[in-house]
């Protein structure tokens, strides 16, 4: 039988603890919580729960944590959750049942946000009503959190993670799981989220410290400045990264974040021509499409508006409720509200608590002079 081990690090996690080891009882064969320095009784939660516990000093490294606990599981697949994530109850059969293939699974991370500022928020679809309940939107991210539990597999990076470098190199096959992760950390409360904010800013610097040429951790630490609000600080690592060369993904983002900057700076052509870019680089990367939609519908280019967002939906999928919020806004104002209509009751169905969109379809359903 293949057994499963659930493999976390926690720190002063007494609140989140019961709730999440209740909400998953059954779900995993052996629990490995590694403590990086608990003052609030979370390591006595976790061993009363029939986890091993293991104390680890933190070391500014989420990878040396996370490889400790990895180091002495004894299952034949790691399962990675936190104390603020939850995988669906509805998504345990088919989780397990992917615990049996000896590969590894890439899954979604469903991040609820309250702040719709976020560069890449969307809003939720309704696929997961009990997960989602009293939160508008998200942000999503992708990872490896199931994998076989090897020697040759471990973490890398001091924040934001990841073993799919390592099971690339031993040669571990990847494939995309249906099963997201819901994760809650960003609706704890503004002290958490600040904390949580110079952390990350702190771990991003020493990232790109020990890998100065890495595209990706150049964007993670200009992404860190950027939500800290060292605007000029960001964008000169930002100018940098969008000079170079490598992996086109973080190079994408980095020309999608420029261009943003760009526009607050008043350089619209030189943000025009840095979106379009980000498309180029990355053409399944939405909010560089959104953005470049915007910057077309600006100019009122309405014909390349509509190349653009045909060009978007064969890269990002005909189902993306983002560009079906810029095809509902170019139809407005080009007059064409029948059309609109028809998109926005659409619009509705799929994100039902997407305010904004509700109440411009409510005007939209209105009588003429009503």
């Amino acid at each position: 039988m293949t057994r499963l081990s659930l493999v976390m690090i926690v720190r002063d996690a007494a609140a989140l603890l019961p709730g999440f080891l209740a909400h998953h009882a059954g779900l995993w064969d052996e629990a490995v919580v590694v403590d990086t320095g608990s003052v609030d009784g979370t390591a006595g939660i976790a061993a009363a729960a029939g986890a091993r516990v293991l104390s680890a000093p933190w070391e500014d490294d989420f990878s040396a944590a996370r490889n400790a606990g990895l180091a002495v599981a004894t299952g034949d697949r790691a399962l990675l959750l936190d104390a603020d994530e939850r995988i669906a109850g509805r998504d345990f059969e088919r989780l397990r049942a992917a615990a049996l293939e000896p590969c590894a699974w890439l899954q979604e991370t469903i991040n609820y946000t309250d702040q719709r500022s976020h560069l890449e928020w969307r809003p939720v679809r309704g696929r997961y009503l009990e997960e989602e309940a009293g939160h508008a939107g998200c942000f999503v991210a992708r990872r490896v959190g199931l994998f076989p539990l090897r020697d040759d597999v471990r973490f890398s990076g001091r924040i934001h993670e990841s073993v799919l470098p390592a099971c690339e190199a031993a040669g571990v096959a990847v494939r995309p799981l249906e099963v997201p992760v819901h994760h809650y950390g960003y609706v704890l409360s503004a002290g958490v989220d600040e904390r949580r904010r110079l952390l990350y800013e702190t771990l991003a610097a020493r990232k790109l410290a020990d890998a100065p040429g890495d595209p990706g951790a150049r964007l993670e630490y200009a992404t860190a400045l950027l939500e800290g609000g060292r605007v000029a600080a960001a964008a000169a690592e930002l100018e940098v990264l969008v000079q170079g060369s490598g992996c086109l993904r973080p190079v994408a983002r980095g020309r999608f974040l420029l261009g943003r900057l760009r526009c607050e700076e008043g350089r619209l052509e030189e943000a025009g021509h840095l979106f379009a870019a980000a498309v180029r680089d990355d053409p399944a990367f939405v909010f560089g499409w959104v953005e470049h939609v915007r910057w077309l519908a600006a100019r009122e280019r309405w014909r390349e508006v509509s190349t653009a967002l045909a060009a978007a939906r064969t890269a990002c999928g005909d189902d993306e409720p983002l560009l079906d919020r810029e095809e509902l806004v170019a139809l407005v104002r080009t007059g064409q509200l029948d059309a609109a209509r028809n998109v926005a009751a659409r619009l509705v169905a799929t994100c039902p608590g997407w305010e904004d969109i509700r109440a411009l379809h409510e005007r939209l359903s209105r009588p003429p002079g009503a």
